[in-house]
């Protein structure tokens, strides 16, 4: 087993194509192999992609953007648009190598990529391309972009990071904090303030700002909808001790997360022979590193504490691609043979035990009775809706589907290539619809059984000027895994057919 450690430092960057490769298709095989149905989050936000726009109700528009364009490039292929993610992770492990290569070397630079398999946030957590995942390569790709900036001096150094900031920011105004960090760093750090001086730091400014400014515009007209959709997602304290349990809440789940990679570095030294000498980075390199590593997670800790806001544990996502390059900053010891082999040996059972973890959807449902989101029938939910919508419009295209965004979205991305959906049945969050174009072309309306539709539909129908429904069907159907020891799904269905319609008006 040492022998194999010692093949994987003789030719580092092979070594590191590799590993970002086989860890990208594991976790594309995975999901692809257990998700029956479209995941919730890429659902939703299919169903927003249906119509680019800046900004949409809950969220900045990055993510939808990119399954808008990976749904419209293979024809809705699922296989395709599963591969967001590991991608996204590639392109974050490739950018956080390359950091380590820039300061460190390209040896120790692979003993911490490898270690990231031990992070359970990029493995199972990460099967879900959502907007956690899509800042991930963002927050890699600025953090390089400054330390080149800084050592390089090169305007177009400056100008990427603009470009990756702005990026981070389309994908999750999470993203504020790692540039608040890096902001920070280049205030407080006395060997690099020289750079104020120069026209870098202006220019990544003029960059980002220039790039968000259509967002910025969309979000004044929308009265800032998703800033406080995200204070609506955080849980609000209830008294002193509430509000100091938050953070320390958040940190624990954290800790959990990246234990795997903790324990692997505390073992990199152990035994005999060593393989790799110990090496101290140059001051302002180190430093880098560890700022990178724990001042994003103290700001969202301290903002928790402030706020009296309970954050959720998968936003701490994009805070440990860092994480291994921080550890051989402040801890530089050498690396035996055996100490690599068992750390490769925890973080590969992390990895593998996660997807052991996800491929136990194969036979979850029929074992307990229970199923998941990925188990829904999904394509067989939207054949009905358009066979109720034909029957009921005489063959009239399908261009909107209203209801709760899980089901709606299920129709329109199983059931249509072009239909867009009412999220929710609410105009408001769906503000790009016109509420003309809506009644001329008519609504498919779905809910599921025990919800009553009248909250959502009786403001749409007043806001859209819509005939009443008719044609109301209930379809029951079984779910894609599971079988007998499943319950049935029960939804319901019915049509305001176009304006000019035999009986739409």
């Amino acid at each position: 087993m040492t022998s194999l450690a010692a093949r994987l430092m003789e030719r580092p960057g092979r070594s590191a194509g590799w590993f970002i490769l086989l860890h990208a298709a594991l976790w594309w095989l995975v999901p692809h192999l257990t998700q029956a149905n479209l995941p919730l989050d890429v659902v939703e936000e299919i169903a927003w992609a249906r119509d680019p726009q800046w900004v949409y109700h809950k969220h900045p528009p990055l993510p939808a953007w990119l399954l808008a364009g990976a749904d419209w490039l293979s024809g809705g292929s699922a296989a395709v648009i599963q591969l967001l993610s590991p991608l996204a992770l590639a392109a974050a492990f490739w950018a956080m190598w390359r950091l380590g290569c820039r300061l460190l070397a390209p040896a120790p630079s692979l003993v911490a990529l490898l270690l990231l398999e031990g992070v359970t946030f990029f493995s199972f957590q990460a099967a879900e391309f959502n907007h956690n995942i899509v800042q991930v390569p963002l927050w890699a790709l600025a953090a390089l972009a400054l330390w080149n900036g800084l050592t390089r001096d090169r305007l177009a150094d400056w100008a990427l990071l603009g470009l990756w900031a702005a990026l981070a920011l389309y994908g999750k105004y999470f993203a504020g904090f790692l540039l608040l960090a890096l902001l920070l760093f280049l205030l407080l750090e006395p060997t690099v303030r020289r750079c104020w001086r120069r026209p870098g730091p202006y220019l990544a400014a003029a960059v980002a700002l220039l790039l968000l400014l259509p967002h910025l515009l969309a979000l004044w007209r929308l009265d800032f909808l998703p800033l406080r959709y995200a204070m609506e997602r955080t849980t609000p304290a209830e008294g002193l001790w509430q509000r100091l349990w938050f953070p320390l809440d958040f940190a624990l789940a954290q800790v959990l997360g990246v234990a795997g990679t903790l324990a692997a570095a505390w073992l990199l030294p152990r035994g005999e022979p060593p393989l790799l000498p110990a090496e101290t980075p140059p001051p302002l390199a180190r430093r880098y590193l560890l700022w990178l590593a724990v001042a994003p997670c103290g700001l969202v800790l301290l903002a928790s504490l402030l706020l009296g806001a309970g954050f959720r544990p998968l936003w701490g996502m994009p805070l440990w691609i860092f994480l291994p390059l921080g550890l051989l900053a402040l801890w530089p010891r050498s690396v035996t043979a055996p100490g690599l082999v068992r750390a490769l040996a925890l973080v590969g059972a992390v990895g593998l035990g996660g997807a052991a973890f996800y491929l136990g959807y194969l036979v979850y449902p029929a074992l307990t009775g229970r199923v998941a989101r990925v188990d829904y029938p999904g394509p067989q939910l939207a054949e009905a809706a358009v066979a109720t919508w034909q029957k009921e419009t005489g063959g009239a295209p399908l261009d909107f589907v209203a209801g709760p965004v899980w089901e709606a979205g299920n129709v329109a991305f199983y059931g249509s290539r072009t239909a867009l959906v009412v999220i929710d049945g609410v105009l408001a969050r769906s503000y790009w619809i016109d509420p003309e174009t809506l009644r001329r072309a008519g609504v498919l309306l779905v809910w599921p059984e025990g919800q009553d539709p009248t909250g959502w539909l009786i403001p749409l129908r007043a806001a859209a000027g819509l005939a009443g429904p008719r044609g109301e069907r209930t379809v029951t159907l079984d779910w894609q895994r599971g079988g007998a020891a499943v319950p049935p799904l029960v939804i319901h269905l019915a049509v305001i057919p176009p304006a000019g319609v035999a009986g739409a008006d």
